[in-house]
């Protein structure tokens, strides 16, 4: 992932941090310097933090594994300054399971607390019996404990406003598209959730509150756009199976075509993605997307032919799939051609350029008609 280090693996899912974490570094330690901490301190300080993130990351895993319950795969986890991300491969459509989802997270720090707090009650009852009871409240790991908690509380409390796509607004959306469709059910919570972000925006930069509040508030605003467009494309395709998407006619050439030879066909415009033949089997498919990469890269001799950069035929679609499922893919795997087959049998090809107009056009269809009404 770029600009990211990765910590590892959690529960079969990929944790990063992203690199903006190192500006933690020199702002914990300017408080310390700030308070005059002691060597000690500073050092308890960041296990704080460090833990504080830890519990994050078991927030971000308690979305990632309600949603393995429903079999939707978490591409990674990334954490931020500012919290973290299960990047789901796909949200879960059906309202309940968007609920389950969304108050996972939360619901993991409600664990985390209780936990917590037994351990807190278990110290204090056995300093009451060794009769060191007034040490509880001066120990310095009673104070972790309790700020730990603290934490997680307020991670509970923040998570659960209904700014969407924070976990309240999926809560809010999830509850919305129980009473209607899930497109007005997303625009409503949008519209609260970027309200609420620029109220974020304004206390950060009016009122002095913590200026991290700021930086959620622009992606509230920037995320919820992209999640209402993504919305909407799935309401856009809803009707339409892949069958309905695919092309198969599809211009095939010869692995060992040179570079030069189609970039002409390419200019000519009849096809910008191409089916590549070894004698008479497929071995591949070719996007513009790569022809143009090795056209603008000037050490490349056009004279080679196109093996190089000829896509595998690794997975494939079925005609009866959701189209929804079919651009799905496209945007999960980065291709620009799916081949679709049908009893073992190549039918077809959904290409990327293709759908993309096609979704145009269909939000646009159903733009006219929300108009006319």
């Amino acid at each position: 992932m770029n600009k990211s280090l990765q910590l590892g693996k959690l529960s079969g899912i990929d944790v990063f941090v992203h690199w903006s974490f190192a500006l933690l570094i020199p702002w914990l330690l300017y408080i310390a310097y700030t308070e005059s901490y002691p060597l000690g301190e500073t050092i308890v300080l960041f296990i704080l933090v460090a833990c504080i993130f830890g519990c994050v990351l078991l927030h971000e895993l308690g979305h990632a594994l309600a949603a393995r319950r429903y079999g939707i795969p978490t591409s990674n986890i990334i954490l931020l300054p500012i919290g973290g991300v299960a990047q789901l491969e796909w949200m879960p459509e059906k309202p309940k399971q968007e609920l389950i989802v969304a108050v996972a997270g939360p619901l993991v720090n409600v664990i985390i607390i209780v936990v917590l707090a037994i351990l807190l009650a278990i110290g204090y009852i056995a300093l009451r019996i060794m009769s060191l009871g007034p040490l509880f409240l001066e120990n310095e790991v009673t104070y972790f404990f309790f700020t730990l908690m603290a934490a997680n509380g307020i991670l509970v409390a923040f998570n659960a406003i209904p700014a969407f796509p924070m976990d309240g607004g999926r809560v809010l959306r999830s509850l919305l598209a129980m009473k209607m469709t899930r497109l007005k059910a997303t625009q409503i919570a949008v519209k609260i959730g970027q309200a609420i972000a620029i109220g974020f925006i304004l206390a950060s930069i009016f009122w002095n509150v913590n200026p991290f509040l700021a930086f959620i508030g622009l992606f509230v605003i920037f995320a919820a756009g992209s999640e209402e467009r993504m919305v909407r494309v799935d309401s856009a395709l809803a009707p339409y199976s892949v069958k309905d998407i695919m092309r198969n006619d599809l211009q095939a050439v010869d692995q060992h075509t040179k570079l030069s030879e189609i970039s002409t066909i390419l200019a000519q415009g009849k096809d910008k993605n191409f089916l590549v033949m070894a004698d008479t089997e497929i071995v591949g498919t070719l996007s513009e997307r790569d022809i143009m990469r090795a056209l603008n890269n000037k050490s490349i001799n056009t004279d080679t032919s196109i093996t190089a950069y000829i896509q595998k035929l690794q997975s494939y679609l079925s005609p009866h799939l959701p189209a929804t499922e079919g651009y799905r893919q496209l945007q999960t795997t980065g291709a620009d051609i799916l081949p679709v087959r049908d009893n073992n049998q190549l039918i077809g090809f959904v290409e990327r350029t293709r759908l993309v107009q096609f979704v145009k056009v269909m939000l646009l269809k159903n733009e006219s008609q929300k108009n006319n009404t």
